[in-house]
């Protein structure tokens, strides 16, 4: 607990200076994230994605890459899914389906290993990396399964550049991953025939995508 409060008046403080006064470049801010009395990591990201982070997912963000002190985490991308519409959406066999779901708290899910560039070094895929995350039912039955979440994939074709730190960089190492959220929704299905009756009714709850974040840790490999 001590470590969260700690962690969450640094984001507020930082959020309060204008961001010249701490930004590595004109559209990105630096985050100090203080793991422990020893390790501090700084995570930078584009000031447009700062408000899709809040400071508990910085926070997992840090701990689940085994940082050490004065390593650098930085935000490069981020995509989000486009939420189905929940409407009646018609169906074969003369029927249609009614969608009713609530959300709950976004969670990580699966975190890929991208690539890594050296210092000083431009390198590029040997094969395309492709992942897609999908809505899967954990619990109960759906009769319409795209109406309650969709997928979402990250993928970077052989062409794609990633760029190790500078030459002037004090770290020797950028490892690139992708890291893929969701939420758990819980549904209720309606089935409804063409005298707008309600015929039948599923529910259950479901693993849903969000987004997927690339990022990239600048490190120094002994």
């Amino acid at each position: 607990m001590k470590k969260f409060i700690l962690l969450l008046l640094s984001f507020v403080i930082m959020l309060s200076i204008p961001v010249s006064a701490f930004a590595v470049a004109p559209e990105l801010i630096e985050i100090p994230v203080s793991v422990d009395e020893k390790t501090t990591v700084t995570v930078v990201m584009p000031n447009e994605l700062v408000k899709q982070f809040d400071v508990s997912e910085i926070e997992e963000l840090v701990e689940s890459n085994d940082m050490n002190d004065g390593d650098v985490i930085t935000i490069l991308e981020v995509k989000d899914i486009i939420d189905p519409v929940q409407d009646v959406q018609p169906q074969f066999w003369g029927y249609k389906y009614k969608t009713t779901k609530t959300a709950g708290s976004e969670w990580k899910a699966q975190n890929y290993f991208v690539i890594s560039a050296a210092k000083g070094q431009t390198t590029t895929l040997s094969s395309k990396f492709s992942k897609t995350l999908t809505t899967s039912i954990t619990a109960g039955n759906a009769f319409v399964k795209g109406d309650i979440g969709g997928s979402v994939t990250a993928e970077y074709s052989v062409s794609h550049q990633f760029v190790g730190p500078p030459e002037s960089s004090s770290y020797n190492t950028r490892e690139f991953r992708v890291q893929f959220y969701a939420k758990t929704v819980s549904f209720t299905q309606k089935k409804i025939n063409s005298s707008n009756r309600v015929v039948a009714t599923r529910s259950g709850k479901a693993k849903a995508p969000t987004r997927y974040a690339l990022y990239s840790i600048d490190r120094k490999i002994r």
